[in-house]
């Protein structure tokens, strides 16, 4: 499969197995946690998306969401959040924006955010998300040297004058 997501809700409900059970059709694998930090610790390796699935308990999830606050700009990692607007107001107050990939209220669309999941997990769409750094420095091996160490986490863009890099950035 490849894909992940981590489906983090406080009960494994007949939705949220249908929702898992939907993800494989597209070829994602999810991966179920309840809302604590030591839950999601243990599985958020190689995941780039965690589907936050919340009900009326997600005030007792404070901890849980920190922890996903903490984990979620370095990592390139972002949360699509399913619930109400009320619920989804709670989320707010603990994630950045920046975190936040999309809001699903309920009744769920599983069309919509199977479509949102499967563009966010698509290769290219990943490439995109990249950070870009430029590198300025008048030595070509050194050039070469740093884009070699940062190619495979960011565009990396590189020149050797301060006109070149003027006229990047404009």
């Amino acid at each position: 499969m490849g894909k992940k997501v981590l489906v983090v809700s406080a009960s494994e409900t007949f939705t949220v197995r249908g929702l898992e059970m939907k993800l494989k059709t597209i070829d994602v694998e999810a991966v179920y946690a309840k809302p604590r930090m030591k839950d999601i610790s243990s599985k958020l390796e190689d995941i780039h998306l965690v589907i936050l699935y919340t009900d009326d308990t997600i005030d007792e999830s404070a901890e849980a969401m920190v922890y996903l606050k903490d984990n979620c700009p370095g990592q390139d990692r972002k949360v699509m959040v399913v619930g109400t607007a009320e619920e989804y107001r709670i989320v707010k107050d603990y994630l950045p924006a920046e975190c936040i990939q999309g809001f699903y209220e309920r009744p769920l669309e599983m069309e919509k955010l199977l479509s949102e999941v499967s563009s966010y997990l698509d290769e290219e769409a990943a490439f995109l998300r990249r950070k870009s750094i430029l590198v300025v420095d008048d030595d070509a091996s050194y050039l070469t040297m740093i884009y070699d160490w940062l190619k495979d986490s960011y565009h990396v863009s590189l020149v050797n004058s301060g006109m070149q890099a003027i006229t990047w950035l404009a």
